[in-house]
């Protein structure tokens, strides 16, 4: 009775809040990578310690998570966090990623098979979504693709 309670509460808010957010003009860039399982942010940190370190897949990693910071860094220097928000998670968070890319695909509408695939996460990841569009599937893309696709964005409104 509680849940059936708190979805027929909670759920109406959330998405009353999703269709509020979209009409944000603020861009989204959405980062999508394996967590390291250690609870920490390690591209800032400087390493996942010494348990994680014994298994073999710990450089694939540590190298992906040094460039998902290094991206994040660059647009936040570049943007600031009034203009651009940033959001790092992994795929496994999939209930939360997922009000933050329906936002997106509400606000910018990308092309339909586009959101598909965005809503679904039928990507490999890493992945980075940029307003909704994916840039750089399967690998960290670089800042000038993001940059590319931020402008392309603002060029061509939506509302």
């Amino acid at each position: 009775m509680i849940y059936c309670t708190n979805i027929v509460v909670i759920l109406p808010i959330g998405l009353f809040k999703m269709f509020q957010l979209a009409k944000n003009k603020k861009s989204s860039v959405i980062i999508v990578r394996e967590s390291d399982g250690t609870g920490g942010c390690i591209c800032c940190s400087g390493g996942m310690g010494e348990f994680a370190k014994k298994d073999h897949s710990y450089g694939k990693i540590r190298k992906i998570a040094e460039e998902c910071g290094r991206l994040h860094r660059e647009i936040t220097d570049r943007f600031g966090d009034e203009e651009v928000e940033i959001i790092q998670i992994e795929p496994r968070a999939y209930f939360y990623l997922m009000p933050k890319v329906l936002k997106d695909v509400l606000k910018f509408k990308p092309s339909i098979l586009s959101t598909i695939r965005t809503i679904f996460l039928w990507y490999p990841v890493p992945a980075v979504i940029v307003n909704g569009k994916p840039v750089g599937l399967g690998r960290i893309p670089t800042i000038n693709e993001v940059l590319k696709e931020l402008e392309h964005s603002k060029a061509n409104p939506v509302n």
